[in-house]
């Protein structure tokens, strides 16, 4: 029997929610607000969920050669089939079906293209499968900011194609809602993985996608974030990194896996909490309410959650009012239709978090300027595609830290690129591909 924190909500809590902050809005319209009086106010919702690589990448992290490397990577690449990912869209659109946020934050969000001579075909797009699956239920979410993590042109072997390998920070937005002040980029710290057979490290770099939205006439900057599993020194410098970047002259929401929570390696978390609020924390304080993890197949009949790193935070008049998880009980599985015969999956192998809030109104409200304060200046470049809807920023000058092992989520998509260097990944995915068509 599901805990209450994590029972459903009837389907017209949101409604009565946004009726309630519309009758009083309409009063307000009506008589001026004088001395006393409650002022108008608006409830915005937000979901933050780890859409996950699809494979489990511990093992790469031990192998100790190229061999070895290549070897166990072939153990995973039965898992990188198109459609298995589609299906794990469907199951990540139901639960924002179900809780129908204002704001979406997603990290691990994963695309891979096939390179030709001439074209190049999208093999897993998970942002647009994502979008796609939404829009079957009528729900019209678009891209506010976006920020690539890693995106490379990994070689095969054999001709002249490739395979290009993307990974992504999103913000989406309900259609309806305005958005300004787009802030996105890659923090400067960044872990390092050591390359087999060589004594070359490849660095892994995380990454934010921050907006101003405004919902029901309150504005506030929504910011989706992915923090380094590996390292948890270089975890506590990119908390540092975004505490110098969030505005303090507005309600702030933090969204994203930061691989630090209560009852793990607390670091960053904590440094983040003493500013900000976790809901969790506030109303459902008895509850461990776990985000991680699945197996890494996704195929484990019995939920395997054990920590909660991925997290909701606010600061500023944001009040929370409702906090939850999607996508952890065993009916959010989907079932995948295998070569071997259906299988049942998990979405992601991170549960997602919903939280609900209630701030003042302000008539006339606009979105303030981007705040001041600024990371470590850094070379930036801009990479976009035609399927791109915002800028992606990825930063070229990383500070790099080495890899130090403790109860992180692992190096999650940080070693596909690391692989992408040896050069063993775009054979043998393209050949899982092929097994495909």
């Amino acid at each position: 029997m599901p805990s209450p924190v994590d029972r459903q909500p009837t389907a017209t809590r949101r409604g009565v929610l946004r009726g309630a902050a519309g009758a009083v809005a309409g009063v307000a319209a009506v008589s001026r607000r004088t001395a006393g009086q409650t002022p108008p106010t608006a409830t915005p919702t937000v979901m933050t969920q780890n859409v996950y690589v699809g494979v489990d990448l511990f093992d790469l992290v031990d192998a100790d050669s190229t061999a070895a490397l290549l070897l166990t990577l072939g153990r995973f690449l039965d898992q990188l089939d198109p459609d298995r990912y589609a299906a794990r869209a469907r199951g990540i659109a139901a639960s924002i079906t179900t809780a129908q946020p204002d704001v979406v934050a997603l990290q691990e969000v994963t695309q891979i293209e096939q390179l030709g001579e001439e074209e190049r075909e999208t093999i897993v797009d998970m942002r647009s499968q994502i979008q796609s699956a939404l829009a079957v239920q009528d729900l019209s979410y678009e891209i506010a900011a976006q920020t690539a993590t890693a995106d490379l042109t990994l070689p095969t072997l054999g001709d002249q194609a490739g395979l290009r390998v993307a990974n992504r920070d999103v913000l989406l937005v309900q259609e309806d809602h305005s958005t300004a002040n787009v802030m996105t980029g890659t923090y400067d710290a960044t872990a390092s993985v050591a390359i087999p057979d060589s004594d070359r490290t490849f660095s892994i770099e995380r990454g934010y996608a921050a907006a101003d939205v405004t919902v029901e006439d309150a504005t506030f900057t929504a910011i989706s974030t992915h923090f380094e599993a590996s390292s948890r020194s270089t975890r506590e410098t990119q908390a540092t990194e975004l505490l110098e970047l969030v505005p303090t002259d507005r309600p702030v929401v933090l969204a994203g896996d930061f691989n630090s929570g209560p009852g793990t390696t607390t670091d960053a978390y904590t440094q983040l909490t003493d500013r900000f609020e976790d809901p969790f924390a506030t109303l459902h304080p008895n509850e461990d309410a776990f985000t991680c993890c699945q197996a890494g197949n996704l195929e484990n009949e019995q939920s395997q959650l054990e920590k909660r790193v991925d997290t909701i935070l606010s600061d500023g008049d944001m009040q929370p009012t409702a906090v939850r998880r999607v996508g952890h009980r065993r009916k959010d599985r989907i079932t995948f239709d295998s070569e071997a015969g259906p299988v049942e999956l998990w979405p992601s192998d991170h549960a997602g978090v919903v939280a609900t809030f209630e701030m003042e109104t302000q008539d006339g409200q606009t979105p303030t300027a981007t705040p001041t304060t600024t990371p470590t200046p850094v070379s930036n470049t801009q990479t976009a595609t035609e399927s791109d809807a915002s800028p992606e920023t990825t930063n070229t000058t990383p500070i790099t830290d080495t890899v130090d092992s403790d109860d992180g989520n692992g190096p999650g998509f940080g070693v596909i690129s690391a692989l992408g260097a040896v050069g063993g990944l775009g054979y043998a995915l393209r050949r899982r591909l092929g097994r495909n068509e």
